[in-house]
């Protein structure tokens, strides 16, 4: 067997590892929940869980990279046009959520939409919603590009081509989100391709990062329009 394939093989483990740990770790912070029956209490005990499983995610991430051989991680360019790199990972992140719906269109053709009535939803800001907006618009995507990007990607640029890399990294990535839905691993394949780019073109895992939060700021943003209160 061939050091390419034992490397694909071994980054698919990898990542079954890493979605498998997520899981375990979700469900065994989320054990608490059953012991919180008063509603209010159970909303923000919620939020505050999953908070804290995916902060846990982050740190065993940031373990993991560091006790990686760091001889495998191409070292970062230096670029000179920094401001114009954050100007497009923000502009491609706002674009991204903007090109959506033609994205699920094309998925449509395929598969049934079984929830067309919820594709916009105006929700209500309450403040127990604000952990699990903190995380999902800044941890989450910070520990999910150091392990697609910084290391999945990384490893695949060192024994193949830029496309390559950057297509299997992707696909990865969007396997991490199929228990989510459908639409959701559909989406996060796209989103895959442009953060993976713009980590192959910088060698820099901030821009990937800015433009996954921003990508994720935008989504949840779309779907609150009124002034929050408690």
């Amino acid at each position: 067997m061939s050091k390419q394939i034992i490397l694909v093989f071994r980054l698919v483990i990898t990542t079954l590892l890493f979605i498998a740990v997520s899981v375990a770790i979700s469900f065994i912070a989320a054990i608490p929940l059953f012991f919180d029956l008063e509603k209010q209490g159970f909303l923000w005990s919620n939020s505050l869980a999953f908070m804290f499983s995916n902060l846990l995610m982050l740190a065993l991430t940031v373990i993991f990279i560091k006790k990686t051989n760091k001889d495998h991680f191409i070292q970062p360019k230096s670029i000179n046009k920094r401001k114009v790199y954050i100007v497009l990972s923000i502009l491609f992140g706002v674009i991204f959520v903007l090109a959506l719906p033609v994205l699920l269109s094309f998925l449509y053709l395929f598969i049934e939409n079984d929830n067309p009535s919820n594709q916009h939803i105006d929700l209500v800001f309450y403040f127990w919603r604000l952990p699990f907006l903190l995380t999902a618009v800044i941890i989450a995507p910070i520990y999910e590009e150091l392990f697609f990007r910084k290391y999945i990607l990384t490893q695949m640029l060192i024994n193949y081509n830029p496309l390559v890399s950057i297509l299997f990294s992707s696909v990865l990535f969007s396997s991490a989100h199929l228990m989510n839905s459908i639409n959701n691993c559909f989406i996060s394949f796209f989103g895959g391709l442009i953060a993976g780019t713009l980590f192959y073109k910088t060698n820099n895992i901030v821009y990937s990062i800015l433009f996954h939060i921003t990508w994720n700021f935008t989504i949840h943003m779309s779907k609150y329009y009124t002034i929050p209160y408690f």
